[in-house]
């Protein structure tokens, strides 16, 4: 195994618990409270973490029509770390979104980070084949 599978690795192992620490953060500070259905009016900070997730389709893309078929190792770790950003940011302003709401309601946090934890695993696993 050469340096470059080992730095991918690395830098999705790095991606995977970043997400982890997020959803730990939100619980920690007791954040998300239940997870549920949002009752009225959703804000436009949960419009856009939901909107975000459009993201994980072009990361899915990204990782299978570019990264997947590089033969330079180095093009291939480019590509996986841009389809490891791109499903970081919905996290992100998901983790937003759940902080800034009042009643302690998860549900976009849990969908978003489930989402991307599971895509992060695909992608570690399928990058080291």
């Amino acid at each position: 195994m050469n340096s470059q599978n080992n730095i991918q690795k690395i830098i999705g192992i790095a991606m995977i618990m970043s997400i982890v620490q997020f959803l730990g953060a939100l619980i920690f500070l007791e954040k998300i409270k239940y997870v549920a259905l949002p009752q009225g009016e959703i804000s436009i900070v949960e419009t856009i973490a939901l909107g975000a997730s459009c993201l994980f389709i072009i990361s899915y893309l990204i990782f299978n029509k570019k990264a997947l078929i590089q033969k330079d190792e180095q093009e291939k770790t480019k590509f996986l770390i841009i389809a490891y950003a791109l499903n970081e940011i919905p996290v992100v302003l998901a983790f937003a979104a759940t902080f800034l709401r009042e009643d302690g309601n998860g549900i976009i946090m849990t969908i978003n980070s489930s989402c991307a934890l599971i895509m992060n695993a695909i992608y570690l696993v399928k990058s080291n084949q």
